[in-house]
């Protein structure tokens, strides 16, 4: 079982654990230590995945510009991020409520404009 030990050793310590974590501490830091290193390594990935989309719109709308004849690009390079955090998605959430709260609130106040007109036509 030592030589188990032993053999997972370098794994664990180029994930981070030290050698002291890995023979004193509690087993699960092993298992947590694993789980870690398997979300940064997917979240490096991701990383790399959306780079490579921002590159390809960035390539896409240039295109264009290297041809001869051609004055405008038919693919525009997108004006916002195309991947959004949560905070993001929550603040964009809250601005299209308020929008939508607004346009309520126009609807109910020319309604009533046009009640109130009405009401003191005496219709």
């Amino acid at each position: 079982m030592e030589e188990l030990f032993w053999k997972v050793l370098p794994e664990y310590l180029a994930i981070g654990m030290s050698a002291e974590e890995f023979w004193h501490g509690d087993l699960r830091l092993c298992k947590a230590y694993r789980e870690a290193y398997s979300i940064t390594v997917e979240n490096k990935y991701v990383a790399e995945w959306r780079a490579g989309v921002y590159m390809f719109e960035a390539l896409l709308s240039a295109a264009n510009a290297y041809r001869e004849f051609q004055k405008t690009s038919e693919h525009p390079y997108p004006d916002k991020p195309l991947f959004s955090t949560e905070r993001s998605k929550e603040i964009a959430k809250e601005q299209e409520e308020k929008a939508r709260m607004e346009r309520n609130k126009a609807v109910f106040t020319a309604f009533a404009a046009k009640f109130n007109a009405r009401f003191e036509q005496g219709e």
